[in-house]
């Protein structure tokens, strides 16, 4: 049927490395779905900053057996907003490459959060949720911990190197996408943010 064939454009970048417990995994993929977008291929920018902002498709993170989201080329929608993902998962790399900790929110849930704590160059993750809200929990992101989560998850082991890898090249990709959708969107305030963003890791 005509109205499901939609214009799509798809990334799915991986990384795994062989240690001797096994192999370890850390891996983005997304999908922006321009049809949930509107015309942003059209579209300039006082108008995408006003009236679309962000931009959404299909995401999903999968770290060892811990998998959040989907991507499915069988689905012609998605509400994931990528654009956020993003500007969360750059944010914890830098923060990575300063401090031992860091937790940012997981985008559409009510309370759960994911957790990072580097030992050495291996980063633990793990699923936890949020049981008392803080002030410090507004921006989405901390890098400090604090006695406000309770285990969902057992912590699961990748390598920091690889999780920061990760995030740049998937961002990269991203950005690349924009571009051959509409390159004036790269001087939109949420793109321009990632780019900047991306540039300190």
């Amino acid at each position: 049927m005509e109205r499901f064939k939609q214009r799509m454009v798809t990334a799915n970048i991986s990384y795994q490395i062989s240690v001797s417990r096994g192999i370890e995994m850390f891996k983005i993929n997304y999908r922006i779905v321009l049809e949930e977008n509107e015309d942003i291929s059209t579209m300039d920018i006082k108008s995408f900053n006003e009236q679309v902002y962000d931009i959404y498709g299909q995401f999903e993170i999968v770290i060892n057996e811990l998998h959040e989201g989907y991507v499915d080329d069988c689905l012609p929608f998605g509400i994931e907003i990528i654009t956020f993902w993003l500007r969360l998962l750059n944010q914890a790399a830098i923060a990575l490459q300063k401090k031992s900790y860091v937790a940012f929110w997981i985008p559409e849930t009510d309370s759960f959060w994911i957790e990072m704590t580097c030992k050495e160059n291996t980063v633990l993750v793990r699923i936890v949720e949020l049981i008392k809200y803080s002030d410090v929990l507004k921006c989405h992101i901390i890098s400090e911990h604090h006695e406000v989560f309770k285990n969902k998850t057992e912590f699961t082991s990748v390598s920091k190197e690889e999780v920061i890898n990760e995030i740049k090249r998937v961002t990269q990709t991203f950005i690349k996408d924009i571009e051959m959708i509409n390159d004036n969107l790269l001087s939109s305030e949420v793109i321009n943010e990632i780019i900047e963003l991306n540039k300190q890791m």
